[in-house]
């Protein structure tokens, strides 16, 4: 069982079942050297039981949720977050922030309602990557 610090960690919820979603982590978790991230497919226990109060159990999977040092972040605020984290060129999308939020997150739920359709789902959820098991939280 992983053990989680909550004041340091950098967790990721994602839907595993979709195809985007599980490769932005693939690409993420090549370009985190660091290995500062970690995974969690949205519908595992441990998923719903961390993010039991903070979001509506009816839009658990409809958004990506990033978790870092203590606070939450949603949507189109959690890609920007992530990159942020991850440092580096990233940095510059920090720009992203001059667009109001209701724009960002409009685009990020536009994408969101179609990703199945233009980017296609799994059939199962693929939360093993290469040699990375150890950074996915599964229980």
């Amino acid at each position: 069982m992983m053990i989680i610090n909550e004041s340091k960690d950098h967790i990721i919820f994602y839907d595993g079942f979709c195809l985007l979603c599980s490769r932005f982590v693939q690409h993420l978790i090549k370009l985190d050297k660091s290995k500062n991230f970690k995974y969690a497919h949205i519908s595992t226990n441990f998923s719903k039981s961390f993010l039991k109060n903070k979001i509506k159990a009816n839009d658990i999977g409809k958004f990506i949720v990033y978790y870092s040092k203590g606070k939450f972040y949603f949507k189109s605020d959690a890609i920007i977050q992530i990159f942020l984290d991850l440092g580096g060129i990233f940095k510059v999308l920090l720009l992203l922030k001059i667009f109001p939020l209701k724009i960002r997150n409009f685009t990020y739920d536009t994408f969101s309602k179609n990703r199945y359709q233009w980017f296609g789902k799994l059939k199962e959820c693929n939360v093993q990557y290469l040699n990375s098991k150890e950074r996915y939280i599964n229980d």
